[in-house]
């Protein structure tokens, strides 16, 4: 059954793009802040899906390893 919302494999595919948004911006175009600002979306998403997997682990200790 699916839940309503984003799944985690969406929000990994939208940290991902915000990411590679963010270092096309650092690299190639660095006048343009706003790709910066695009790409830190990325971090708080990736620090949700860790700390909702390390929730639902069974073996923490494994999960931090």
């Amino acid at each position: 059954m699916k839940k309503n919302g984003l799944s985690q494999e969406g929000l990994k595919l939208i940290a991902c793009l915000t990411m590679l948004t963010d270092h096309i911006g650092a690299v190639l175009l660095p006048r343009f802040l706003w790709l910066r600002a695009i790409g830190r979306l990325a971090f708080p998403i990736y620090c949700f899906l860790l700390a909702e997997g390390f929730h639902h682990t069974r073996s923490r200790k494994n999960y931090a390893l």
